[in-house]
């Protein structure tokens, strides 16, 4: 982007997520779970933007009408969702030892997230900062998704 002959720096978007919750609450066993590195695999923001891309990352593709996204990259988007989604069902079924629910070969990773009771006293208050560059007058249709495996 130019502005006047210059260069202008890219678009980010600052995002703060903040929740205040007790800590015996299911909020705050999870919240706790996330910020405390307790998962061997993920740091608190590489978990919490992976949930949110499994969960919503289609849709929100799908809403912005300005980017002017087709059709098979929408749903590329939403069968890259599908998988990790059904890849997190595997891992807990792993996990807690229960009987398959999805009907898709294992495969797309071998972690497990083990359970491990947090009870602390304190509040819990969790800050989230994430950026992100906008992607003005780009091609999306050539993202590679792949390489970001939710």
């Amino acid at each position: 982007m130019k502005k006047n002959g210059d260069t202008m720096p890219p678009e980010e978007v600052d995002f703060r997520f903040r929740i205040r919750t007790d800590t015996n609450t299911v909020e705050g066993i999870l919240l706790n779970y996330v910020r405390s590195g307790y998962h061997p695999s993920f740091l608190a923001k590489e978990m919490i933007l992976r949930a949110l891309k499994a969960f919503w990352l289609p849709f929100a593709y799908g809403d912005r009408q300005d980017l002017q996204v087709s059709s098979a990259f929408l749903k590329r988007l939403a069968r890259e969702a599908i998988s990790s989604l059904k890849q997190q069902i595997r891992d807990i079924e792993r996990s807690f030892d229960l009987e398959s629910e999805v009907n898709v070969p294992y495969g797309f990773s071998t972690s497990t997230m083990p359970f491990v009771p947090y009870p602390v006293q304190a509040p819990v208050e969790c800050v989230l900062t994430a950026t992100a560059t906008s992607v003005n007058n780009f091609e999306l249709d050539t993202l590679e998704i792949e390489g970001d495996p939710f």
